[in-house]
């Protein structure tokens, strides 16, 4: 028999060492590894320019009975990017070779193949690669910032940090040595700390251990000078589990509401699904330069720092909320996605969209479910719906995708929610909650697929969930249409679904109940079922009908109670009939939706603005206000899902118009709202609680400055400097509606009392980008950006100035010379050569012209062709291609 590395050298694929054009990777693809990864034992060496990473891992043959299915090449396949191969060790069997040139088994830039004997039964890879931190300005992999050494992995990083099969459905336990010079005092990675101590040179070390296998995108280290706030969470099994908040020294004082928000989340999920922490420790790290939100790295979380620091002087309301929701959603990670993850990225809304359900569910709980749950409804309606409506329209789980990272969107995460929500209604909570025992008793250190979840949920419930597997290959939002016919027996509802101007048939819930003259909902049957206030109807065809038998006249139906499915609908509701619901459902969300259609119809129909502003009247001086409510109630339906109902569209025109309903009604109520607005303002002096009334006071100052009503402009002014940073960030917003130049005098005070302050500092530039001088036009923006505070590398500072600029400040933006649309797309072709992920989430608002008049649509395909032809990033080229295609 021929040696082991005689057989390599003869059997080494002749491919191409670089093939830089990416070909779609499609789920239909998908095939399992031959080889995978059991135990990853790896060495980190952190030196000031760069790390040396060592690793040995050892494979195992994959033995699943799935793999019969596959025709395999008994290949080992291992992915790395950007790495110098200082050495590269393959073991056959215990029989050692010479460091391997793996160049010549280059199957593109960033996969390599190695060829197997068949009748081998152990692998060993030892391999010592040189990476550069401090330039890796992609935020992927092992990167620097602010002196701190980071990785973010998710969901292709880890190739930029070592080889290995970075893929999902490779799971490997690891453990991780990591050594670096004193001057750091936090070496951390997943898991538990098995061993510390120091090295011959004095360099000190410690060895991570983590005994769940996971795959190598929820990989993390950290390395920095940092402190932490501390404390001690202890199960429902009596398990004390020490949590630690990191931050940048002199940050922890700000850590403990997200301290306080794990501890909610660990007890909730404790308490709705049964669910234990599994480690000694849990730990989270506060970066400042962060791609996405945060990470949810088994045992290590990494957050972006604004989602982690706050406290009443530095933090909104929105910002507190924010945090609780993201603590929850990563700790909840460690159930849905660890410990259960997906087994290729095409699954990821598995993953994404149940844990995004959770949370939702989980602050409702701590806060009020109706306000909840529409603001979760606004989010789908702005941004997913949108979305569905766009060229980069897909389903929740996408048939095929060029760079994965172009498909963590509201979609994949937001509408995949929606689905499981769906779901779990219509299974209620406690065949839900055996669904899921079910799924992860049977999938627990697995890596599945959505089927296989669907699947769990229908053997736990002992129902058949199939139907609704058709959401997970379906793109676009569905239209929901139903039309009355009144009968002597009842009302016969009529229902029509269409997508994507097709006939459709999905699963659709629809949550419904009838109210009388005097507002009350009646008792009422469907078809042969009992009677009863309200009724779930499950449509299933494209077309059907039901009756609803009662012998009430002169019903009012709400329809699609609590958002009952994801869906556009439209009714033959009239104006009345949206005000008599507006008055008297008892659905918050139905009620808020009636007031949206009211707006929605003073975008055509001047007389409805006074029918509105009388009913808004009402409920501004009823008593029993909810405030958070109220200020949901004022706010009118986003310039985004406005668009996206119409055919054609003006972008300016809708601005302005929407602007002239808003003055319309402020003068409307201007007595109402001064008098309402100083009442808030009297109660709010000196508190730092959370509190619906600077909601609603926020909404109203934008009312009222756009009327330039003195007494709106003094308590703007007035709160500019308030204590909370809720009413200071209120009086400035309303103040930039008002007049640009006083606005800017008050965000110079802001911008000297906040300058040393990053996260504030995100806050002032957000504000200085709404802003528009007609002297000036877009180098107002373009100076901004060169402003000594602001940071090109810091995708939080790039958010905020180039995420607002295009979603406020429209006038600018969408300028008939181009200004804006030029200024952006040179932005964006600059940040590409540095971060192309932030790049190509950036240029997402400058895709969405559908709809807009053909002279605009030349004006933005002309300066995404510029952008185009530069040679982009794999992931800026493919959301550009897509929408000039």
């Amino acid at each position: 028999m021929k040696s082991t590395q005689t057989w390599l050298t003869l059997l080494q694929e002749k491919v191409n060492k670089f093939r830089m054009i990416r070909l779609p990777k499609k789920r239909s693809d998908y095939k399992p590894l031959k080889w995978l990864p059991e135990d990853t034992n790896l060495e980190f060496l952190i030196f000031n320019d760069f790390t040396i990473v060592k690793s040995q891992i050892i494979f195992k043959k994959n033995k699943s009975e799935l793999i019969k299915k596959y025709n395999l090449n008994n290949t080992l396949e291992l992915n790395g990017l950007n790495l110098i191969t200082n050495m590269f060790c393959l073991t056959i069997d215990e029989k050692k070779t010479e460091s391997i040139k793996i160049d010549s088994f280059k199957q593109n830039n960033e996969i390599i193949s190695i060829s197997i004997p068949n009748n081998a039964n152990s692998l060993k890879v030892i391999t010592e690669v040189k990476i550069f931190p401090q330039d890796n300005f992609s935020l992927e992999g092992l990167y620097k910032t602010n002196n701190m050494f980071c990785t973010q992995c998710e969901p292709e990083g880890f190739r930029k940090i070592t080889w290995f099969p970075d893929r999902p459905d490779c799971l490997s336990k690891f453990t991780v040595k990591i050594v670096s010079s004193n001057k750091f005092n936090t070496l951390i990675s997943n898991g538990n700390l098995i061993e510390e101590g120091f090295e011959k040179n004095k360099r000190h070390f410690k060895i991570w251990s983590d005994p769940f296998p996971k795959p190598s995108y929820l990989f993390a280290l950290v390395v920095g000078n940092l402190e932490f706030y501390e404390s001690n969470f202890t199960t429902f099994s009596n398990k004390k589990v020490l949590i630690k908040i990191f931050t940048e020294i002199g940050n922890k004082s700000f850590t403990k509401y997200a301290m306080k928000s794990l501890k909610n989340a660990m007890r909730w999920d404790e308490k709705k699904y049964g669910l234990e922490y599994d480690l000694n420790t849990f730990m989270i790290v506060a970066v400042s330069h962060f791609n996405m939100g945060a990470m949810e790295n088994k045992g290590l979380n990494i957050f972006n720092s604004k989602f982690v620091l706050a406290d009443g002087k530095t933090a909104t309301d929105r910002d507190f909320k924010n945090i609780e929701a993201i603590v929850a959603h990563e700790y909840f990670h460690n159930w849905t996605g660890n410990r259960v993850t997906c087994r290729d990225w095409f699954q990821l809304t598995l993953k994404e969209g149940l844990t995004v359900f959770r949370d939702q569910e989980f602050s409702a709980d701590m806060n009020q479910k109706g306000v909840k749950r529409i603001e979760d409804v606004l989010f789908l309606r702005s941004m997913q719906f949108p979305e569905d409506a766009g060229s980069n329209s897909h389903p929740i789980r996408p048939e095929s995708y060029l760079e994965i990272n172009n498909f963590y969107t509201p979609t994949v995460y937001e509408k995949g929610a929606e689905i499981i929500r769906m779901i779990s209604n219509y299974l209620g909570k406690k065949l839900f909650r055996k669904g899921m025992d079910f799924y992860f008793n049977c999938y627990d250190g697995e890596a599945v697929t959505c089927e296989n979840f669907i699947d769990a949920l229908s053997k736990g419930s002992n129902l058949d969930l199939t139907i609704f597997k058709k959401w997970y290959s379906q793109s676009g939002t569905p239209t929901l249409k139903i039309k009355r016919e009144i009968q002597k027996s009842g009302i016969k509802l009529n229902f029509y679904q269409r997508i994507n101007n097709k006939k459709s048939n999905l699963p659709l819930p629809i949550k419904m109940s009838f109210l009388n003259e005097k507002g009350n909902p009646i008792k009422y049957k469907i078809d042969n079922s009992n009677f009863s206030h309200e009724h779930v109807y499950l449509l299933t065809k494209s077309k059907d009908s039901i009756t609803v038998n009662t012998n009430e006249k002169n019903l009012t139906p709400s329809l699609l109670k609590e958002f009952s499915a994801p869906v556009i609908l439209e009714t033959d509701l009239k104006i009345e009939e949206y005000i008599h619901i507006l008055k008297f459902d008892n659905d918050s969300y139905n009620r808020w939706d009636a007031i949206q259609n009211l707006y929605l119809d003073c975008y055509h129909n001047d007389t409805t603005i006074k029918f509105l502003s009388d009913s808004l009247r009402v409920l501004l001086l009823d008593k029993k206000i909810d405030f958070s409510l109220m200020a949901l109630f004022l706010e009118l339906p986003s310039i985004n899902s406005y668009e996206n109902l119409l055919e054609v569209v003006d972008p300016i025109h809708l601005y302005l118009r929407r602007i002239e309903i808003i003055k319309s009604i402020a003068k409307n109520l201007k007595e109402t709202l001064e008098k309402l607005a100083s009442k808030i303002l009297i109660n709010e002096i000196g508190k730092l609680e959370f509190e619906g009334e600077r909601a609603l006071l926020e909404k109203i100052l934008k009312y009222l400055l756009l009327i330039d009503s003195k007494i709106g402009i003094n308590i703007a002014k007035n709160i500019t400097t308030s204590c909370n940073m809720t009413l200071s960030i209120a009086g400035l917003k309303s103040l930039c509606l008002s007049n640009n130049k006083v606005a800017l005098e008050y965000l110079n005070k802001f911008y000297l009392k906040w300058s040393n302050n990053d996260l504030v500092l995100e806050k002032w530039f957000e504000m200085m980008s709404c802003l528009k001088f007609d002297d000036e036009g877009i180098d107002y923006i373009n100076r901004l950006m060169e402003h000594k505070s602001f940071d090109i590398k810091n995708p939080n500072k790039l958010r905020s100035v180039l995420g607002t600029f295009q979603k406020e400040n429209i006038l600018l933006f969408h300028a008939d010379d181009s200004s804006g649309y030029n200024f952006v797309s040179k932005q964006i072709s600059i940040i590409d050569k540095r971060n192309p992920q932030v790049a190509a989430r950036l240029i997402l608002p400058l895709t969405r012209f559908k709809n807009y008049k053909e002279d605009r649509k030349n004006k933005i395909r002309k300066v995404l062709k510029n952008v185009f032809d530069q040679s982009p990033s794999i992931d800026l080229s493919e959301i550009i291609e897509k929408a000039l295609n």
